[in-house]
């Protein structure tokens, strides 16, 4: 049998290929008896192989799929590395440089949805369509979704940046989301759905004697829960609350926008819960707010299934999540004709256009009367 050049049998059942790339010597293997026919097909093989190299052609993975090298040496990266490997790495470079809390969700959004959906997916096979598909099967609200995307925006974004990729396929693009029945969305700070006045005192008088007064401060501050549970005694002066620590799985961290570090007043129903707990309390440990045990709440999860909703079952209310209290708040205030502006400062927004924004409809229209006062003074 005639000896071919870079091509040797290498067993009963394979023949070896050898060849350099990259300065370095490659040795494959493929499954073909080592017979006359076989090896001028290996040797052919090698020619193509080398020719592809000399054109800068030359992929790995195409020719030797299963080699431990195709990985490593892939003239494309973005064509063998996948979705889920680019995304697992993002969390890893990224657990100490994003806020503990933020990487959390990151990684929950990773790891049970877009990993599931979309890991297989190499780099350059992941189309918007695919991305379209995932979202239109996912029954969670559009704030939810856009939230899961945020990790995978990233990835896309830096890749595209580094040259690793040629093209970010979500670049620009603003997905439709399937329209949901209020009723079924589980991210109340989503869908604006406020509690009546007569709801409130239900709730208020249903809630137990460690909640009753936490819940109408909720109700009378427009506080976030994690403001509301990370809220301390040091941090009350007669009958104005500093909002200046904030309590998200169960760490302790600075409020979630530089306005939302601020001052607010106290209305005489949130001044009384105030001072009824102190009463309550003698003012003594760290926290205003105590769980039912007398510890310190650790997350709003915990107020949720500790207090919230087996307070609402008892007031017979229709259910709405705990973040309800904060929009309560809102179109109460603006419904009784407060200024627009101390309401956003009371909330902490970063500016007054998410009051006109998400609370508009309950903003009186003051149309007939524009422009009287004006017209008086003239």
């Amino acid at each position: 049998m005639a000896k071919k050049r870079g091509v040797r049998p290498a067993s009963d059942t394979s023949i070896e290929i050898d060849f350099m790339y990259r300065g370095m010597r490659c040795r494959e293997r493929i499954n073909l008896e080592p017979s006359k026919a076989n090896l001028n097909h290996a040797s052919l093989m090698r020619r193509r192989i080398l020719d592809e190299i000399a054109l800068g052609t030359f992929e790995y993975g195409a020719h030797f799929p299963d080699s431990p090298r195709a990985r490593s040496l892939a003239r494309n990266p973005s064509s063998v590395i996948t979705v889920g490997e680019a995304l697992e790495a993002y969390l890893e470079d990224n657990r100490t440089a994003l806020a503990y809390s933020t990487w959390l969700d990151y990684r929950n959004s990773i790891l049970n949805q877009l990993i599931p959906a979309l890991g297989h997916l190499t780099l350059d096979e992941l189309k918007r369509s695919h991305v379209r598909e995932f979202i239109s099967n996912k029954e969670a609200s559009p704030k939810r979704l856009r939230n899961i995307l945020i990790p995978l925006r990233a990835v896309l974004a830096e890749l595209a940046e580094d040259e690793f990729i040629a093209v970010d396929p979500l670049a620009g693009w603003q997905p439709r989301f399937p329209r949901r029945d209020r009723e079924l969305d589980e991210d109340a700070s989503d869908v604006i759905d406020p509690f009546s006045l007569e709801e409130i005192r239900a709730i208020v008088s249903a809630a137990g004697p460690g909640c009753r007064h936490m819940l109408q401060f909720g109700f009378w501050t427009g506080l976030r829960i994690s403001e509301l549970i990370g809220l301390r005694w040091r941090d009350v002066e007669d009958e104005r609350v500093s909002i200046r620590m904030t309590r998200v799985r169960k760490r302790l961290k600075d409020p979630k926008t530089t306005r939302s570090r601020r001052i607010i007043t106290l209305l005489k129903p949130a001044a009384d819960a105030l001072r009824e707990q102190a009463s309550l309390t003698n003012r003594d440990g760290t926290w205003v707010f105590l769980n039912p045990d007398g510890g310190h709440w650790l997350t709003s999860d915990q107020l949720r299934k500790r207090a919230w909703k087996p307070t609402i079952e008892k007031a017979g209310v229709r259910y709405r999540y705990p973040y309800q209290m904060r929009h309560t708040f809102a179109s109460m205030m603006l419904t009784a004709g407060e200024n627009p502006a101390w309401v956003s400062t009371q909330m902490g927004h970063c500016d007054l256009a998410m009051i006109y924004k998400r609370y508009g409809r309950w903003i009186p229209d003051n149309a007939p009367k524009a422009g009287a006062l004006a017209e008086a003074r003239w």
